[in-house]
């Protein structure tokens, strides 16, 4: 169970790390801001994203410092619990409110964030078996990388989807002359 505690933790601690950063950025600060105002927050849109932005990296960095790590653990479920049950609130809601996680906003928040949040909330609760035995390197390695590369189809799950969706046909049939 070592391998994969470490392999969720670096998982949960990379997903929450991108997304506080891609908030630094212009774009992404204004998708988060945007989401929060579609969400009623008025003028506190700004100091959420702000403090979103933070708490997200403060997490990521107490889950990877070892000295921190058995209290950015819970932390993480914490967060991604409350994340969550937001994003279900707004499916259950039907609520029209533009994803802005990992950058600009850009997708209507529905099932797929949900699954995806749902997904990390897991992760963060597998990375909870924070005792682990001696590992050998070779296996954290390994933990590491693979955590890193889930992170990315994670954060680029829109991407992948929309990569694979089918392209809605047309009513006209394609005449060639």
């Amino acid at each position: 169970m070592g391998t994969v505690a470490f392999t969720s933790q670096v998982l949960v601690a990379a997903v929450l790390a991108w997304s506080a950063l891609s908030k630094l950025t212009r774009s992404g600060f204004r998708g988060s801001t945007a989401m929060f105002r579609q969400l009623g927050a008025g003028r506190l849109a700004t100091p959420l994203t702000v403090a979103l932005c933070g708490v997200e990296a403060a997490v990521a960095v107490t889950m990877t410092v070892p000295a921190s790590a058995p209290f950015g653990r819970p932390a993480a479920v914490g967060l991604l619990g409350v994340l969550t049950a937001g994003v279900a609130h707004i499916v259950l809601t039907r609520r029209d409110v533009r994803c802005a996680c990992f950058g600009a906003a850009a997708t209507r928040i529905g099932a797929l964030q949900l699954t995806r949040n749902l997904a990390l909330l897991a992760a963060a609760v597998a990375g909870l078996a924070g005792a682990r035995p001696a590992v050998p390197p070779a296996h954290l390695v390994v933990a590491a990388t693979t955590g890193i590369v889930l992170a990315v189809l994670i954060v680029r799950l829109e991407d992948l989807v929309f990569l694979v969706r089918p392209v809605p046909s047309t009513s006209a049939p394609l005449e060639i002359p």
